[in-house]
């Protein structure tokens, strides 16, 4: 229990809603007299400024400038793990925030570093979870951010929280660091191992377009939302139900369609044990994964095309050769750009091209390959469970601040 009065949101801080934009006046390049918009995908742990869109400067509202300690909320979002994520601006920023984005301003009397903090907390997250209800988009209202109650202690005890936080959290994302860099290092040592493996440098394999060599290479599509359920027999998969090392990802935002549906509309993208799963849509794009045996059933949307491999190709060899490092860089450069997203037509993955060799060799290969990659892969399961642990002790921390415990 909190020692701490809570007090309503209205009384600390306003909440200014994002503003949808003309399409046709907006550009994904930078020029003279636009402002850059930031929207859902800008917000991570501080606002990232890349992959942005543009509008012209006489089209924003003063209100709609980011300014310094101004917390920037993601209101709309298909995922449920964007929805509610806040950045806090450090300084001043020449830029708006979308139709998609709220902006949280501190009162004067409040320390707009502590108030960023709050929107850190498991609390607030709970919150989001609850209020936030949808299929195909989450949604955070005005009213539901306005509703919050606050712990807030006296100014000068904000300050030292805020004080006492940044230098845990400063030790806490120095240890991050290294886990990030030894993640990364694992990364790019298991590209290094699919490239020495699945390269065709010597000219060995005859490579033809990977159409000749399968036939069922197709995406879904996406039913209307009163199709969706959030329980069902059909597990209805999405990119972010894909992973980068050929496993799935079943528990992440489980989405449910009708046997009925299943079987008359979403026909076509009906998969079966041993597909090959890969994402047309990015970033990232390089997510590839096999659907497990059993005798469950699935079905894919419109951003994901399945492969389906025969009595040429193995699913694991399949698997690999899509996520080596020269398939993505070569989907990635015919891939269509726009305003930060990167789109592949089926059409493409038809024509990538793909070895004619043997089913003994790519099982001698993918043998290789595992070989290798398993002690990395046992590496980066300890590196993610100590990410983890590290996410865990930053909530224990914020949960101790606003519940009076940390100063």
């Amino acid at each position: 229990m909190t020692k701490y009065s809570k007090v309503p949101f209205s009384e600390i801080a306003t909440l200014i809603r994002g503003v949808s934009y003309d399409k046709k006046v907006a550009s994904v390049l930078a020029k003279d007299g636009y402002i850059p918009v930031l929207r859902a995908n800008n917000i991570q742990k501080s606002l990232v400024l890349a992959d942005l869109v543009y509008v012209p400067s006489d089209l924003v509202k003063e209100e709609q400038m980011i300014r310094k300690g101004d917390i920037v909320l993601a209101m709309s979002s298909g995922s449920k793990d964007l929805v509610g994520k806040s950045a806090q601006a450090n300084n001043d920023i020449n830029a708006a925030f979308g139709t998609f984005c709220g902006l949280i301003r501190a009162k004067d009397n409040i320390d707009s570093k502590f108030l960023g903090l709050y929107f850190q907390t498991q609390e607030y997250r709970n919150f989001v979870s609850y209020q936030s209800q949808g299929v195909n988009i989450c949604n955070l209202k005005k009213k539901d951010i306005e509703s919050l109650q606050i712990p807030l202690p006296p100014l000068p005890t904000q300050s030292a929280i805020v004080s006492r936080i940044e230098t845990l959290f400063a030790e806490l994302d120095k240890a991050t660091e290294h886990l990030r860099t030894a993640q990364q290092q694992l990364k790019t040592y298991r590209q290094a191992v699919l490239n020495h493996w699945l390269n065709n440098e010597d000219g060995k394999w005859e490579m033809v377009p990977i159409k000749e060599i399968i036939s069922v290479i197709s995406n879904g599509s996406t039913p209307k939302a009163d199709k969706m359920f959030s329980k069902g027999e059909i597990q209805f998969l999405k990119v972010y139900n894909l992973n980068f090392d050929g496993s799935i990802n079943l528990s992440k935002e489980p989405v449910f369609i009708e046997r009925d549906t299943h079987e008359t509309l979403l026909k076509r993208s009906q998969t079966k044990q041993g597909d090959v799963l890969i994402n047309i849509v990015g970033p990232p794009l390089g997510k590839v994964s096999i659907i497990p045996e059993g005798e469950k059933e699935y079905n894919i949307n419109q951003a994901i095309v399945m492969f389906r491999p025969n009595e040429f190709v193995t699913s694991k060899f399949l698997a690999y050769y899509l996520m080596s490092p020269q398939i993505i860089e070569w989907l990635t450069s015919t891939s269509k750009a726009t305003a930060g997203q990167y789109n592949v037509k089926v059409s493409t993955c038809r024509e990538i091209m793909f070895p004619k060799v043997s089913i003994q060799e790519q099982q001698r290969r993918v043998k290789e390959i595992e070989s290798r990659l398993s002690q990395a892969t046992a590496s980066e399961t300890y590196i993610e469970n100590a990410l983890q642990q590290a996410e865990a002790l930053r909530q224990s921390i914020l949960k101790k601040a606003f519940e009076g415990e940390l100063v």
